[in-house]
């Protein structure tokens, strides 16, 4: 899309970026990180393992939830969009993937409780987004450099011929919204076609992090306090004598 002042409205949304990232990363320090390698699922080993048995989940959950802090704390100071944020919305599918996984086969069979969708807030959300980066559909091939922005970044968006926002990538890319199949890729590629100018707004990156913080947060709470939920992964996923050498077991 050409136009005067673009120039403009791009260095805005990546100054807005930049900020935001700085911000993203006080976010994760201060409400999921016990220091500046392992984050607070770290201590559910004192509830999941003993002296001699070692429990996974919470290694492989930290391991996962650590990326996308890594990749603010290691990145360059000027960020770029949409290519940064993208590759930060990636960073958190692991977790997300764990965190469903651990959630759906163990923790919500116990007692009927919510779907992951219903019961996490924003890790929902950004499985969605993600699922629109990876799986473009028509995307593709119907959008003729797009410009991009974020929700209350502050930057005035150009009128264009169609917006790409959240509603948009609900309809469209998600197993909620592929309920019809191929009828929904026509619908798509006619809402796409001749579109001479698109706007994708993504979520506000600040809120999504401090979302993501409080849902790994829920999830770990879930662990610690609901009834019967750290028994069940602990007769799932330990490993006995883990921390005994075979020297002692012989």
């Amino acid at each position: 899309m050409l136009c005067l002042g673009m120039d403009k409205f791009e260095k805005e949304v990546n100054r807005y970026l930049t900020s935001a990232f700085q911000d993203c990363k006080t976010s994760f320090i201060h409400n999921l990180m016990k220091d500046e390698y392992d984050s607070h699922l770290c201590s559910l080993h004192i509830l999941l393992s003993t002296e001699n048995d070692h429990n996974c989940i919470p290694c492989n959950v930290d391991e996962k939830v650590k990326l996308p802090f890594r990749y603010l704390k290691n990145r360059k100071n000027t960020a770029k969009a949409p290519e940064d944020f993208i590759m930060y919305l990636v960073s958190m599918q692991p977790a997300i993937a764990t965190i469903e996984e651990v959630y759906d086969k163990i923790i919500k069979p116990l007692s009927n409780h919510k779907t992951f969708h219903d019961y996490f807030d924003t890790m929902p959300q950004l499985k969605k987004w993600i699922n629109f980066i990876k799986h473009p559909k028509h995307f593709v091939a119907m959008s003729h450099h797009p410009i991009y922005n974020f929700t209350n970044s502050g930057v005035v968006s150009p009128k264009v011929d169609l917006t790409i926002d959240y509603n948009f990538v609900k309809e469209y890319y998600t197993k909620e919204g592929n309920k019809n199949g191929e009828d929904l890729r026509t619908k798509l590629y006619k809402e796409l076609y001749d579109k001479k100018s698109m706007l994708i707004v993504y979520p506000n990156a600040l809120d999504i992090t401090n979302g993501f913080c409080d849902d790994v947060m829920k999830f770990m709470y879930l662990i610690e306090f609901k009834n019967g939920v750290s028994q069940a992964i602990q007769s799932k996923a330990t490993l006995k004598n883990f921390f005994v050498s075979d020297y002692e077991t012989q």
